[in-house]
């Protein structure tokens, strides 16, 4: 596996009118907020796995974080039938801690126990999570459906094709001129920001060598830097890139859109 970089957003699209911010606990505007305490096994398979009772034809599937002798998780796939399953309550639970909490939560609190403990050091923007061994990331129970009859069977199937499927919400809506910092570097280049342009979406680079900038563009809509340049290895994408350096990132964009435009004219 081969990591490409990462990316960093502080707001996400809800829906193209909805904007969301993230990075909260990045400075002091969430400072009455100590902590967030989350679970993503917290549902109805949370209750059925601590039930006493009733499990005998259920399936409980999913994976837990095992630690090596170097302190590397990796993630370890079960599937276990009900009745030999053993979960507690506390598995699965996350604590994110604000590191510009006017009250800080204690951490000592959560240690020794199922638990994910998350911190941020704002001073050398590094994130850090201590994960226990067999920490549960995610799971879910499957209770298979036994009928009498063939005729429960079909009504059944026929109430589930019925039932009204989730609606894809529609593509994130940049800017058309605002470039979006990304995180994440590939060889030299660093301080990636991207943008959306006429359906293409151009990625805008810092050197690290010669601090000029330059830009690459592919012909379909990415929204984080892996993905970005995952699909710019594709053969069958369309791209283009400015094959001189600029000495600004403005620059480059008002650069590589006019090459877009040209693109675009002689199709």
């Amino acid at each position: 596996m081969l990591i490409v970089g990462e990316s960093r957003k502080y707001e996400v699209q809800k829906n193209p009118n909805v904007e969301l911010k993230l990075g909260l606990f990045l400075d002091e505007a969430m400072s009455d907020v100590s902590a967030v305490i989350f679970s993503n096994a917290a549902t109805t398979s949370k209750v059925q796995a601590l039930a006493t009772g009733g499990k005998d034809l259920s399936i409980f599937v999913g994976c837990r974080g095992i630690k090596s002798k170097t302190g590397v998780v990796k993630l370890m796939p079960f599937a276990t039938q009900g009745l030999d399953y053993q979960e507690t309550l506390l598995d699965g639970l996350n604590v994110f801690f604000n590191p510009f909490a006017k009250y800080p939560l204690d951490p000592k609190i959560f240690e020794g126990r199922e638990i994910a403990l998350h911190n941020y050091e704002p001073k050398t923007d590094n994130y850090q999570v201590n994960i226990p061994n067999e920490f549960l990331y995610a799971r879910r129970c499957v209770s298979p459906k036994l009928f009498d009859t063939e005729e429960a069977l079909n009504s059944y199937q026929t109430s589930i094709a019925s039932t009204k499927t989730y609606k894809e919400l529609p593509l994130e809506i940049w800017k058309e001129n605002e470039l979006m910092y990304m995180v994440g570097k590939n060889i030299s280049c660093c301080e990636n920001y991207m943008g959306h342009y006429r359906g293409w979406s151009i990625l805008v680079s810092l050197n690290t060598t010669n601090q000029r900038w330059r830009a690459l563009a592919v012909n379909t809509l990415c929204y984080s830097y892996p993905q970005f340049m995952q699909v710019s290895s594709d053969k069958h994408m369309a791209l283009t890139m400015l094959e001189e350096w600029l000495s600004t990132k403005e620059e480059v964009y008002t650069s590589i859109k006019s090459k877009i435009d040209e693109i675009s004219e002689q199709a």
